[in-house]
């Protein structure tokens, strides 16, 4: 090669010609880093963050620099309040915490919960029992 072109040769009468040839080193934009996508773009390397947004607003989305993997764990909304029902909104992200519902029906009682056990607790208040009566409840 020279100056880039083919020579070539026409056995006939020595005629000489010549093609370009492209002559583009290939760029090695490689950044060691499995959690970035490597491109070359007018004449620089991009390194852009690889995606691991898997459209559910309840969990946490990363990637794990060791192996590449996309890990999405499950964002936790446990108050610590065995008398609530926890989870998570899938739309917004937002923690909901519902109060377990206790309530007997019978107007002789004082319900609650027992924050600990999460089990609902009935307090007899009425007729010739003391108030300090207590049964569990299912």
């Amino acid at each position: 090669m020279k100056n880039g072109s083919f020579f070539g040769m026409l056995a006939a009468g020595m005629l000489i010609f010549s093609v370009p040839v492209s002559l583009h080193a290939v760029v090695d934009c490689d950044d060691y880093d499995p959690c970035t996508v490597d491109t070359y773009e007018n004449g620089e390397c991009v390194h852009t963050p690889k995606s691991c947004d898997d459209g559910n607003a309840c969990t946490t989305d990363s990637c794990d620099s060791a192996t590449g993997e996309c890990q999405n764990v499950a964002k936790s909304c446990d108050d610590g309040n065995a008398c609530t029902t926890d989870s998570c909104d899938a739309s917004t992200g937002a923690c909901q915490n519902v109060l377990v519902d206790c309530d007997d029906g019978n107007g002789c009682t004082v319900d609650s919960c027992d924050t600990e056990t999460g089990q609902c607790v009935f307090v007899f208040r009425c007729g010739f029992l003391p108030a300090i009566f207590n049964y569990i409840g299912d």
